[in-house]
């Protein structure tokens, strides 16, 4: 698969991917999910289409994406104010629908601590430009209910834990509510 693909079919060689992503065998998800990732950190055509294609990787891979691919996505957007607010809205929201995705809730934690203010003060906006507005208490509410998903598990629940205590350090400086 990496070696077929290139700038002009990364779309739609990912495309396919995702959607096999959905079917595939456990033992088979952890070598595509990162052959994704792979394809996406070389080839993206945009910065954008990289978020959006790890953020959808991390949703169907069963936490099998690496870390160092999380990381990567968490430079891409951290280098790019443009996609600050677009990456914190899509990631909230995907990881309210999958708490059991650790690699989701890791990009979404930190994508959180850095600028979760901006789902709160209004600055963030969806695909059709309208605001979204989340109330401190909903950021409270999923972080709860990350905690207590992350809790019961082992393999890298001590890094998710460490990371929603940085997210809240720095939410705390950023939003009104005390925490």
């Amino acid at each position: 698969m990496f070696k077929i693909t290139n700038h002009q079919n990364v779309k739609s060689i990912t495309k396919e991917l995702l959607n096999y992503l959905l079917v595939a065998d456990s033992e088979f998800k952890k070598e595509l999910a990162n052959k994704i990732c792979m394809a996406c950190e070389k080839y993206a055509p945009t910065k954008k289409w990289h978020v959006d294609t790890v953020i959808k990787t991390l949703t169907l891979s069963e936490g099998y994406v690496k870390e160092e691919y999380i990381s990567q996505v968490i430079t891409v957007v951290a280098t790019n104010p443009s996609l600050h607010q677009y990456a914190v809205v899509r990631s909230y929201y995907a990881m309210k629908e999958n708490l059991n995705q650790v690699g989701m809730v890791q990009l979404g934690v930190w994508l959180l601590g850095e600028f979760g203010e901006m789902l709160v003060n209004g600055s963030a906006k969806d695909p059709d430009g309208n605001t979204i507005t989340v109330d401190e208490n909903e950021i409270l509410s999923l972080i709860r209910g990350i905690l207590d998903e992350h809790a019961r598990k082992g393999e890298r629940s001590d890094t998710i834990i460490c990371w929603v205590l940085t997210a809240l350090s720095k939410l705390t400086i950023r939003l009104s509510k005390s925490f």
